[in-house]
């Protein structure tokens, strides 16, 4: 290793030079006469200049240059642009990503989760795949206006530990949703999909406003109305 860093540095002829001189020390104390030494270094010197282009470099004491790797589109982890989806039936072309509207002032908030959870997951699609991300994206407005249903606000309580002893904590869900609407819808949404990696992509498409007010009017969502939030299959609009 040593020799390899005296060669890569700037003057290596002179370095070596004066370390033979001298006498040197460990590696390079008897290596080799002098004579030997300089028609080995020039080979090695005119071994690494030689074809030293992009493609090719020299390494240590092997004499040929070792081919360099290229990464480019034809590599097996590039990205791709366009996918299928392959289900029991065969190939299924990627349908286009639908924004659907959700308004959390009409419905409580564990109905509210159980229509976005199956929007997000693609489940109202007759081309559901369960190992695939097909669903679609899901724009929830109104989260200061939610509710949750019966007495549920003075008897659902959130627990969560601190971590330290005596750490345990508790809110009820009507102070949860005074202090971070966002955050509960959120989690009750979490909560209805599957515990895996593929989840989490698709919570990816949740989005949560605490007001009427979104930057999503470009993807032109489907505004979802009480009928849709019906107990049977859901009727979804084009």
């Amino acid at each position: 290793m040593r020799l390899l860093r005296i060669l890569s540095c700037e003057k290596p002829l002179e370095l070596l030079t004066a370390r033979l001189l001298c006498g040197g020390r460990g590696h390079f104390r008897g290596l080799f006469p002098l004579d030997q030494f300089f028609s080995w270094f020039y080979t090695c010197a005119s071994m690494a200049t030689e074809n030293s282009k992009g493609a090719r470099r020299f390494v240590g004491w092997q004499k040929t240059p070792i081919q360099q790797a290229s990464f480019g589109s034809t590599t097996k982890g590039g990205r791709r642009k366009s996918f299928e989806i392959k289900g029991a039936r065969g190939s299924l072309k990627l349908e286009s990503m639908k924004t659907y509207l959700l308004d959390a002032s009409l419905v409580p908030v564990g109905r509210l989760a159980t229509v976005a959870a199956s929007l997000l997951s693609g489940k109202h699609k007759p081309s559901f795949t369960p190992g695939a991300n097909s669903g679609d994206q899901v724009v929830v407005i109104n989260a200061n206006r939610a509710f949750f249903s019966s007495n549920k606000a003075e008897k659902k309580i959130y627990y969560w530990h601190t971590g330290w002893m005596g750490g345990l904590k508790m809110r009820t869900a009507g102070e949860a949703l005074e202090r971070n609407p966002e955050r509960v819808i959120f989690e009750a949404v979490e909560g209805m999909l599957p515990k895996n990696r593929l989840s989490q992509r698709q919570l990816v498409h949740l989005k949560i406003y605490k007001t009427a007010d979104h930057p999503h009017q470009a993807q032109k969502p489907y505004a979802l109305t009480e009928e849709h939030f019906g107990l049977k299959k859901l009727g979804l609009g084009d």
